[in-house]
C-alpha cells in the first residue's frame, strides 16, 4: 500500500483509465424536493390512570417572613353559624363566623365546590381576622378562612384539635 497514490493525490491515473476523460453521471438516488414544513399539532395529552402521588411541595414559598411580620396576622378560631351558596357562583359560599365574646362576622370563602353549606355549620375553622374587608360578588367579607388544598384540587379547612374556644388565638 506504500506504493499506491490516494484519491486526494494529484498521481497520473494508469491502466484502462489513462487519457480518458471523466465525467459526471446519472445519479443513483435522485434527489427529492425539500418538503414544506408544516407545523405539527400538538396531540392531546393522554390522562393519567392514576394520580401520581407528589413529589414535593406545589408551590415553592415566594420570600421569607419575618417572625414580626407573621405576628401581624392575627389567627382566630371560629365557629360557622351558617352557611349557604352565593347566587351564580359556583366557588363561593358566604358564611357567618362566630369569634366568641368578638361577636359574629360574614366571610366569603372559595370552598363550595369541596363542601356543602350544612356539613360546614358549627365546624370550627382558623379565620384570618384582621384582613382588610373586601367585596366579592358584591358581599363584604371580613376575613378569611384557611384551607389546604390537596393534589386533586379538593380544599380542606384548617380545623384546631380539641377543644378550642370560639374566638381563641391561634400562634
Amino acid at each position: 500500500m506504500a506504493g499506491r497514490p490516494k484519491w486526494d493525490s494529484e498521481a497520473p491515473l494508469s491502466g484502462r483509465l489513462a487519457g480518458k476523460t471523466l465525467s459526471l453521471g446519472a445519479p443513483l438516488f435522485p434527489r427529492l424536493e425539500a418538503p414544506v414544513k408544516v407545523e405539527a399539532t400538538p396531540k392531546p395529552a393522554a390522562k393519567p390512570l392514576a394520580p401520581k402521588p407528589a413529589a414535593r411541595p406545589q408551590a415553592a414559598p415566594a420570600e421569607s417572613l419575618g417572625y414580626d411580620d407573621f405576628m401581624r396576622a392575627d389567627l382566630r378560631v371560629a365557629r360557622i353559624v351558617t352557611a349557604a351558596r352565593v347566587p351564580n357562583a359556583d366557588k363561593l359560599l358566604q358564611l357567618s363566623v362566630s369569634l366568641g365574646e368578638a361577636g359574629e362576622r360574614q366571610v366569603v370563602a372559595g370552598i363550595a365546590q369541596s363542601y356543602a353549606p350544612e356539613e360546614l355549620v358549627g365546624k370550627q375553622v382558623v379565620l384570618v381576622a384582621n384582613l382588610a374587608p373586601a367585596k366579592i360578588r358584591g358581599i363584604e367579607s371580613h376575613g378569611m378562612i384557611l384551607a389546604a388544598t390537596d393534589a386533586d384540587g379538593k380544599h380542606h379547612v384548617v380545623t384546631p384539635d380539641g377543644s378550642t374556644p370560639d374566638g381563641g388565638r391561634v400562634k
